[in-house]
C-alpha cells in the first residue's frame, strides 16, 4: 500500500483532475479496508492469546486444586496415623506393664502349676510386646514416609 501511495504522489501531477480524484478516492477505500483487515488481524490474535491464557490458568487452578487435594489427604493419613500410632504406644505401655506384674507374678508364685501358667502368659505378653513393637516400627516408617510427600 505504501508503494502505491508513494506511486501516486510522484505522479498525480501528470494526472487529471478527475483521475487524481478517483485514485485518491480508490487508495483511501482500499487503505481504509487495509486498515480494517489489519485492526481485524490483531484482535483475533488478541483474543487467540486470551483464549490461550484463559486456558493456562484453567489448567494451573485445576493443578493447585489437584496438590491441595493431595495435600489434604496425605495430612488426613498423616493425622489418622499419629492417632493408630499413640494407640499402639499405649498398648505398649500396658503390655509392659502387665509383663512386669507377670514376672513378678512368676517369681512370688507358690506353685509349679501357677509357674507354668504365668510362664505361658509371661511368653504371650512378650510376643505381643514384639508384634506392637514391630507394627509402631512400620507405622513410624508410613509417617516418614506421609511428611516427605510434603516436603
Amino acid at each position: 500500500m505504501r508503494e502505491a501511495w508513494d506511486l501516486f504522489g510522484e505522479l498525480k501531477s501528470d494526472l487529471l483532475p478527475a483521475d487524481k480524484a478517483q485514485i485518491y478516492i480508490t487508495l483511501s477505500e482500499a487503505q481504509a479496508r487495509l486498515d480494517a483487515a489489519w485492526a481485524d488481524y490483531k484482535e483475533e490474535g488478541n483474543r487467540f492469546w486470551r483464549m490461550k491464557q484463559e486456558a493456562w490458568e484453567r489448567r494451573q487452578k485445576e493443578r493447585e486444586e489437584k496438590h491441595q487435594q493431595f495435600v489434604e489427604r496425605v495430612t488426613a493419613n498423616i493425622e489418622k496415623l499419629e492417632g493408630t500410632l499413640e494407640k499402639a504406644k499405649e498398648a505398649l505401655e500396658r503390655h509392659e506393664t502387665r509383663l512386669e506384674k507377670l514376672r513378678a507374678d512368676y517369681e512370688n508364685a507358690r506353685s509349679d502349676s501357677f509357674k507354668d501358667r504365668c510362664s505361658g502368659w509371661i511368653d504371650e505378653c512378650e510376643k505381643r510386646i514384639r508384634d506392637i513393637q514391630a507394627s509402631i516400627e512400620r507405622m513410624e516408617g508410613w509417617l516418614d514416609e506421609e511428611r516427605s510427600k510434603l516436603r
